[in-house]
């Protein structure tokens, strides 16, 4: 999730702790009254220009989330209003569709320009430079936390999921 869509909630339960947002792209933490964003990797920004490349590499289609039209984005995403642009405004990380083409043909594309491909619960995420479960378990030793609540729902979650004492798997 970006930072705009979980700010909310945590705010709601009262959290103001670290938190890993954007399949780990980035690490917000709570410091004088307001998120502190330290990127994992670079910004979202470069992701797109990379999508185009992948597609010349394996000859696929894909569908970059933060592009979408909006009806399009929210038939897929099943977000609406508030919490459908602030899932589109990505920061860190780059959510894509396969509108046509290998999946294992994409991941080779990607790996031999240095990103990486991680299935999702809707979709596949380009990364470079960020580990969710990495993040999370460096937080947990910066916070010296003896117990760790993890809270996902997707494949993309599984890593740092797995590395808490409290896991909770959000069903889709």
């Amino acid at each position: 999730m970006t930072l705009e869509e979980i700010a909310p909630i945590a705010a709601d339960l009262g959290l103001q702790t670290a938190m890993v947002i954007e399949a780990g792209g980035a690490i917000a933490r709570w410091k004088d009254g307001a998120w502190d964003v330290e990127p994992c990797g670079p910004p979202a920004e470069a992701f797109l220009s990379v999508v185009a490349d992948i597609e010349d590499r394996s000859g696929a289609s894909l569908s970059v989330y933060s592009v979408m039209e909006e009806s399009a984005a929210a038939k897929v995403s099943g977000h609406s209003g508030v919490m459908l642009r602030a899932s589109t405004r990505r920061s860190f990380s780059e959510p894509f569709l396969i509108e046509s083409g290998d999946p294992e043909a994409i991941k080779q594309a990607a790996a031999e320009i240095g990103f990486s491909v991680r299935r999702g619960r809707r979709f596949f995420h380009l990364c470079r430079e960020c580990d969710e479960g990495e993040d999370f378990s460096r937080l947990r030793e910066e916070l010296r936390c003896d117990v760790a609540i993890a809270a996902g729902g997707s494949l993309v979650d599984a890593e740092f999921l797995m590395r808490a004492e409290i896991p909770i798997a959000v069903p889709g």
